[in-house]
Parts: structure tokens; sequence; C-alpha cells
């Protein structure tokens, strides 16, 4: 009931109230109101289905994205709790209502259509819904998620940062359209251009380095993009060149197989993906070392 202005803040409300006590939205004894939760959910889900429909002004969108994640977080945290607590069909109710709304996330990116343009301002915002769900049960939603990743790689690189950790959780997740993305985050975190740089890095490099290093995957079958105009333009005008006496990074040595004993040759240097994981790795060499 109420107008827009009332459930925009329930919603917000109910976001901070989650966030900081959980559960028990702060009550005596610490006990999860489920039934007090149950009737929020509905219009959790509700109301992030009217705006991913376009019924829904993108603000109320934005609570009920913003309330979903931290419940979602929520249950996870209180997964050992709420198993021991007895009330089961009070979990399992609440459970349907956040399922709905996850798999309302995940139909809206696959009918979302790729005009070439700039992604709709959802977007960002259930991504974070997904993002959260995947991290704490990413069993539930793994194929429609791996689905919604040609979606989400739309994204801003400060917009994708989010799903690193639940990509990273992925077996062979360098087999998905991510990769690529991946290595976007990496040049926009390496050169600055993004929030939270140092930490997005650092995930980056953790995820690329381990694929690197894994014997089994053949990174010139994986679904390498080619590097885009504006990240190359960026990395170029970044970095003065690494044999620079003003850059701050190691020089480029002059014979590489001298001194490094990776990468191993390709056996087909003009293939395609050997090509453009030449190309990427030219680009991040290029744009120096991390600006923190």
């Amino acid at each position: 009931a109420g107008g827009v202005s009332t459930r925009q803040a329930a919603l917000h409300l109910v976001s901070a109230a989650v966030s900081q006590m959980g559960l028990s939205f702060g009550r005596p004894g610490g006990a999860p109101q489920l039934n007090r939760l149950k009737p929020l959910l509905s219009l959790m889900a509700g109301e992030l289905r009217l705006g991913l429909e376009g019924h829904a002004a993108n603000d109320t969108t934005c609570a009920a994205c913003a309330a979903l994640e931290a419940t979602i977080i929520a249950f996870g945290q209180s997964a050992a709790s709420l198993e021991a607590g007895g009330s089961l069909e009070e979990v399992s109710d609440c459970l349907r209502q956040l399922h709905r709304a996850v798999g309302d996330v995940h139909s809206y990116c696959a009918d979302l259509p790729d005009d070439g343009g700039d992604p709709p301002k959802e977007l960002a915002l259930v991504a974070r819904v997904a993002a959260a769900w995947q991290l704490e049960d990413p069993r539930q939603f793994s194929s429609e998620f791996q689905r919604s990743l040609n979606a989400f790689c739309r994204l801003s690189p400060a917009e994708f940062m989010v799903l690193l950790p639940c990509i990273h959780e992925l077996p062979d997740w360098h087999l998905t359209p991510a990769l690529g993305k991946v290595m976007e985050v990496t040049l926009a975190a390496q050169v600055g251009a993004m929030p939270n740089a140092v930490d997005a890095w650092r995930q980056c490099a953790l995820m690329l380095t381990e694929v690197a290093l894994d014997a089994a995957a053949y990174l010139p079958e994986a679904p390498v993009p080619e590097v885009p105009e504006k990240a190359s333009s960026t990395a170029e005008g970044e970095a003065l060149g690494p044999s620079s006496p003003s850059h701050p990074g190691l020089p480029l040595p002059q014979n590489p197989q001298e001194h490094i004993p990776r990468p191993l040759q390709a056996a087909d240097p003009e293939q395609d993906g050997v090509r453009r994981l030449c190309a990427w790795s030219a680009v991040l060499w290029a744009a120096g070392p991390l600006r923190s």
C-alpha cells in the first residue's frame, strides 16, 4: 500500500536495517523476523519486476535492488542459524521470493537486446543482485548466470567490478565472455580510470595469473576479443613508453627470449586467438605500472 515515495522509503529503510542489523531488524534476542520479512520480500520482488518491465521509476528499482542485495547477503550470513532455528517453512517462503527476483534478473538479461549502444541503467543495478546471489549460492542459478554474462559484459569496468569474485568461482571462467571484460577492467584499474582501482586490479591480476599458469587452459581457444580502440589509445596516452627514462615501470628487455622463459611460442602465431592475446599483452604492458 502507499504511493511511490512511500514504497521507495520502505525499501531504503529495509536495505539500511538489514545491512546494519541483519534479519533480526535489531529486535532483542537477535531472532530472524521472517514473518515481517516475507511481505517486504514480496514488495522487493514486485517492484523489481515492475522496474524491469518499464512500469516503475528507476529510483524505485534502485531501492528494490539495494534491499534485495542486502537481504541475500543477510540470508547467507544467517544460513546456519536459520537451519537450526526450525522455521524452515518460513525460510522456504522467503527464499521463494528471492528466487523469483533473481530469476527475473536473468530473464531480463536474456531478453536484453544488444544494439551496440550504452546499456540501460537497470543492468548495473541487477548485476549487483546477481553477484550477491552467486557468492552465496553459486549452484542455484549457475547456468542462468553464465548466459547473463553476455549482457553484463556491456557494463563499464567500474560497474562490472562487483561481478569479479563470483566469476572467479566459475569453472573454466576463461572460456566465458568474461575473459575479455576482465582484461578491460585490468587496464582501466591499471591506469586509474575507475574507483577502487587497486582492489579491482588485484582481483583481475589473480584471475589472469591463475589462468596463465594453468597448463590445461589453452587461451588462444578462449573467446578473446579484439582490443577496443579506446583501450589501446588509453594505454598509449597514459604511458610514456616502458623504455623511457621518465617511465616509473620496469624497462622492456631488449631480448625477451633471453630473460623471460614465458610465454611459450605459439604453434601458429597467425591464429586469431594468439594475435589478440599478443595485442592485449602489449596494451597492458604499455599502460605501465599500477597507479594507486
